[in-house]
Order: C-alpha cells, then sequence, then structure tokens
C-alpha cells in the first residue's frame, strides 16, 4: 500500500452532519495569544545556543541560522505571523526565542496542540492585515475570526491525519538532506581534498592532479538568464512550476526550459544553487546553468555549490550578480572519464532524491486538499465509538 492510500484509511464523506458542524465560534474560544518579545541584533549570531524565530520560521543569513543565549519559549509553540509575513503559521517545537514580529498562539484546555495548527493554516489570516505603509494584524482581528470548534477527540483524529502526513514528509526530506551530504562528501573527497590522486602539479589556484587542467566554468557550462513571467500568468496550478532565485514559486502553462538545468540566484536570494529536472519556466531572477555535457550534470551542480556566489554581489540597492560573475570563476577540471565515473556514483543518490521530492510532493497536493474538507466537517474522521 503507498504513502497516500495508507494516508486516506479511515475517512468517511459526511453524510449527516453533526451539532459542532452546524455554526462557527470566535477565536476566543480555542487559544489565547500573545506577542513575541524584541531581541536586538547584537545579541543575535549563529554560535549561539537557541534559534530565533521571526514572522517567517526561523531566522537566518548567508545560510546560517540566527541564535541567542536567551529564551521565551521552553518546548513548544505556535506562532503566527504578525508584521512582514502576516498571517504565516509555524509549529516551533524546541527551545527558542520568538521575535516581536510573531504572535504565540496557546490552545485552551479543550482544543488540541496540532489541531490549532492546522486550523490556522486555513484562515486565511493574512486577509486581516491593519497595516498601512508595513503589513500588520492584531490579536484581537486574529481572535475574532469564526471556526468550527468538533469535540477533543475530534481534534485529536483530524490532526493525527495531518500529522502523519506531515511526518513522512519530513522523513522524506531528512532522507533527502543525508544524501546529498553523501554526495557532496564523495565529491569533496575526490575534486576538492584530491585524496584518489597521488601526483599534484602547481597551478594558478592551487596545487591539482596532474592529469586536470585549470581553466573557468565556461568551459563547463553554457549560462544565460532566465525570462520575466507576467504576473497574470502565475496560478498555484499550472502545467510546469516556475523557479525563482529561491526555487519553486507558483505555476504556470508556459516552458522556457525543457531539459535538465541548474539555476543561480541572480537577483534577491543570489548565489542560491537549485536543480531543475523537469520541463519548467525559468524567471529573470535566476542564471540558467547547462553543462555542456548532460552526462556530467550532477558534478556541475556539486561544483556549482562550492562557491559562494553571494560575495561576487554587484547590485547596490539591490542584491544582483552577473552571468560573468559566475562564469569567469578559475575551477579544476578533471578529465571527462574521471567526471563520468563519478557521475555513476553519485546519480543513484540523486534519482532517490528526486523520487522523495515527488513523493512529498503528491504527499503535500493530498494534506492541502484534506485539510479545508476536515476542518469544515465536510469530510469525517472515524472515532472510536462512532459506527
Amino acid at each position: 500500500m503507498s504513502s497516500e492510500q495508507k494516508a486516506l484509511e479511515g475517512f468517511d464523506e459526511e453524510t449527516e452532519s453533526q451539532e459542532y458542524w452546524q455554526s462557527k465560534k470566535n477565536l476566543s474560544e480555542f487559544l489565547s495569544l500573545k506577542n513575541g518579545k524584541y531581541i536586538a541584533k547584537k545579541n543575535q549570531s549563529s554560535d549561539k545556543k537557541y534559534p530565533v524565530y521571526g514572522s517567517n520560521g526561523i531566522i537566518a543569513e548567508n545560510g546560517s541560522v540566527n541564535r541567542t543565549d536567551e529564551k521565551n519559549v521552553d518546548d513548544s509553540a505556535i506562532t503566527i505571523g504578525r508584521v512582514g509575513s502576516i498571517g504565516e503559521i509555524h509549529r516551533v517545537e524546541e527551545e527558542a526565542w520568538i521575535s516581536d514580529n510573531c504572535m504565540i498562539a496557546t490552545p485552551e484546555e479543550d482544543v488540541d496542540y496540532d489541531y490549532i495548527y492546522y486550523l490556522l493554516k486555513t484562515l486565511d489570516l493574512a486577509s486581516l492585515d491593519q497595516g498601512t505603509s508595513h503589513p500588520m494584524i492584531t490579536q484581537e482581528a486574529v481572535k475574532s475570526r469564526e471556526a468550527y470548534k468538533p469535540p477533543l477527540e475530534v481534534q485529536k483524529e483530524i490532526a493525527d491525519k495531518l500529522r502523519k502526513l506531515d511526518d513522512k514528509i519530513g522523513t522524506n526530506s531528512r532522507i533527502n538532506e543525508i544524501l546529498e551530504e553523501i554526495a557532496q562528501a564523495l565529491f569533496q573527497f575526490q575534486f576538492v581534498d584530491f585524496e584518489p590522486y597521488d601526483d599534484l602539479k602547481k597551478s594558478e589556484i592551487g596545487e591539482v592532479p596532474e592529469e586536470f587542467s585549470v581553466g573557468n566554468l565556461s568551459k563547463l557550462v553554457s549560462l544565460k538568464n532566465g525570462k520575466y513571467i507576467k504576473k497574470e500568468k502565475q496560478a498555484e496550478e499550472g502545467e510546469y512550476p516556475i523557479y525563482g532565485s529561491n526555487g519553486k514559486t507558483e505555476r504556470t502553462e508556459e516552458k522556457n526550459i525543457e531539459e535538465r538545468c541548474i539555476t543561480v540566484g541572480r537577483v534577491g536570494s543570489i548565489g542560491e544553487i537549485h536543480r531543475v529536472e523537469e520541463e519548467a519556466w525559468i524567471s529573470d531572477n535566476c542564471i540558467i546553468a547547462k553543462p555542456d555535457n548532460q552526462a556530467q550534470y550532477y558534478y556541475l551542480y556539486l561544483l556549482l555549490t562550492q562557491y559562494n556566489f553571494e560575495r561576487y554581489n554587484q547590485g547596490s540597492s539591490h542584491p544582483m550578480i552577473t552571468q560573468e560573475a559566475v562564469k569567469s570563476r578559475d575551477v579544476a577540471i578533471p578529465p571527462d572519464e574521471e567526471i563520468e565515473k563519478f557521475e555513476k556514483k553519485v546519480e543513484p543518490l540523486f534519482k532517490e532524491i528526486l523520487r522523495r521530492k515527488e513523493e512529498n510532493e503528491k504527499l503535500e497536493e493530498m494534506r492541502d486538499t484534506l485539510l479545508p474538507k476536515l476542518m469544515s466537517g465536510e469530510l469525517r474522521v472515524n472515532v472510536d465509538g462512532d459506527e
């Protein structure tokens, strides 16, 4: 039985609506709210103890999580974006500092913790924006929102079904992180530390294996910028994904790439590296890197991840890097046969990563389809004692 089939066990279409699905209650009957607290920038760094959460989740800069030696959450919390990324819902399951860009939601005794997390995600809290120049929502606006409030045992069953989907998604994501770390370690061993090679020679970039040459990235890859796509051509539904500088965003019915490529963040999240292994639209926030030889695709991806392209920022008010900054980078170039032997080692790892990513996309789609139906009573969970 597939993960998707298992996830659908234990559901019935609602035929006779229970009383608690007949009328809604204010969120003030579900939870209490308080704002997080301000923490000065000088008290945050990557080498401290507790992660700092903002309105869009964990705060990170240059790939490192912002941390502090203080905490205002001891074990778990649900955050609601209050300023900035308003209405964003995140689950905090560790000791942490919650900033004043968030509200902290605490469920009442007759409300399940996971249930309120999933419920909040269905309520479009961003539409409560009361800011003028800066987006903002208030505690009072959130508490006045209405929702159905089934009994605690029903809440637990609903949350359990949704949590199982999220747990499977999380497991797949963690395995993928490990698989990519293995691929990175294999690349480091062979093409950065040169461990398999006995004879090294001096070059303009340092010592490299005797059989390697030195040249810039343009010898391995062709570069071009992605293309702008109008907002009206973007939607949640569409045949092809759109890739921006930080990965997948919306979808569209158009495509501008048909074979595997790699994107380098050009504007915004500059230097971010993403694999694109499907037909897609690559936006003008990206540089598209196509290997001259598709049999060297994963090698090229791992090579690009070695470099901090962010330091080539040529923007003034807006971060930006150019094709020239990327392709002018000098690298040690192995013989083709060495690259292709390495490709055979790592290809199974990346194929498994892709399989798990595709499974996660299906699970996420299923979760997002089930969520509003479960929270409205349209789809009913089987609770012990139901006939």
